[in-house]
Order: C-alpha cells, then sequence, then structure tokens
C-alpha cells in the first residue's frame, strides 16, 4: 500500500506454489488525500484494502484485510523476531541505461533466523548504481554489505499491458561471502491497472538459491522491480 498527499493505492496478489499457472492480482487506488492514522494508531486504507495498527505501538500487533471480489483475506500479525533495520545508503558507479530501475528483494532463509533486504537501485538521473544488502542475524546483529547484481538478459517477460520488458532471473554474487541466484517462479507478475495511478510494478514470487554464511538452501523470497522518474 502506498498512501500519498493525493492518492492512495494499495494492491494484491495470489499465487498457487503448487500450481503456478493459478495466480490472481489486483489494484485499487482512492483519488483523494487519505490518512494514516485512525485514534492516534495506523489506520490506512485505499479501496477495499486496509491497514490498521492494532497495539499502542502499532507495530507489535497489526492487521490487514481486503474485500476484493477477486482477493479477500483477514489476517493479524504479531511481530515475534528482532527489527531488521534497512540502510540507505550504497556503492557503485558505472554507466546507466536509460530507465532508473530499483530491484528489492526480501529473503528469509529456512531453518536459520537470517533475514535479508536487498536492494539494487539504478539512478540514471544521479549517474549511480547503489547496491546495499543488509542482513539481519539470530543476535540480532546487522551487515550491510555491496555486492555484484546481474538482471538476466535471456530470461524476461514483456508484459502485454504496458511494453515494459522485466527480467525473471537475478544473480547476487557477494565476493567472498557467497551468492544468491534469483529465479522468477512464474512470468506475468505485473501489478497494474490502467485505472490506477500507481506506476506499474513486478511484484514476483521468487525461487532462491542461497549459498552464504556457512549456508546452502533453497527458498522463496519476494522480488520487486519498479521503474521511476
Amino acid at each position: 500500500m502506498f498512501v500519498g498527499q493525493s492518492v492512495a493505492v494499495a494492491g494484491a496478489s495470489i499465487l498457487d506454489m503448487t500450481e503456478s499457472e493459478n495466480y490472481e492480482m489486483f489494484l485499487s487506488s482512492l483519488s483523494e488525500q487519505a490518512s494514516l492514522t485512525v485514534n492516534g494508531r495506523l489506520g490506512a486504507s485505499a479501496g477495499e484494502c486496509v491497514i490498521q495498527g492494532l497495539s499502542n505501538d502499532s507495530l507489535a500487533v497489526m492487521s490487514t484485510r481486503s474485500d476484493n471480489a477477486v482477493i479477500s483475506y483477514n489476517f493479524t500479525y504479531e511481530a515475534t523476531s528482532l527489527v531488521l533495520y534497512c540502510t540507505t545508503g550504497g556503492w557503485g558507479s558505472g554507466p546507466l541505461a536509460t530507465q532508473n530501475v530499483a530491484s528489492g528483494f526480501q529473503i528469509h532463509v529456512p531453518e536459520t533466523s537470517i533475514k535479508a533486504s536487498i536492494w539494487a537501485i539504478d539512478d540514471h538521473g544521479q549517474n549511480q548504481l547503489r547496491r546495499f544488502a543488509t542482513f539481519r542475524f539470530a543476535n540480532g546483529s546487522h551487515s550491510v554489505l555491496p555486492f555484484e547484481f546481474e538482471p538476466s538478459t535471456e530470461n524476461e517477460y514483456t508484459s502485454n499491458s504496458t511494453g515494459i520488458t522485466y527480467p525473471t532471473q537475478w544473480i547476487l554474487r557477494f565476493l567472498s561471502y557467497g551468492s544468491i541466484d534469483v529465479s522468477s517462479i512464474r512470468p506475468g507478475q505485473e501489478m497494474y491497472n490502467t485505472s490506477s495511478p500507481a506506476s506499474p510494478a513486478y511484484e514476483d514470487f521468487s525461487d532462491l538459491n542461497f549459498t552464504m554464511f556457512s549456508h546452502k538452501k533453497r527458498e522463496f523470497g519476494l522480488t520487486e522491480v519498479v521503474s521511476y522518474s
């Protein structure tokens, strides 16, 4: 969900992990100023989607629900793990394509307490490539690492709706620490609606091979690819 000064946009998608052709998504928007709080707690909505903070700090217990005809759900979350801090810095420089693109990877390594938030940002306006990965470990400590980023030019998906071509495979190399190979579980996971003011985004359920920190695991994660101006 995104809530701005004059618009609120929310979307959701659902994918059958055993039958990947079973996939649905929707986007809804509210073209007016939206509130972020209700009675001093987090409370935001866009169309049929609602996010609320149920605890006093709006973080320890949260709920989200959708009454959309395509996808309906009602979940309550309780925070049970340590915070994953996400850095805003980065490393890198070099030639860029004409499009500004942000690619994000959210990872939970199974049978470990390792969580990761990884970003590759190609900023054409600033002529910068930013690569920063934040890992959180069982004791709450964090490690921020640079990495080499290779989106595939052979495994791609071109949207019939927007004409945008997205990679569907990525390799992340962390020098002596190891690597993460990411593959889209299925193409066509673009979130876009002609009636929505939101920019198209590729919200991808992904299959990952994680080989780092003495672990070799296969896992699932979320990949997000967004073009911006």
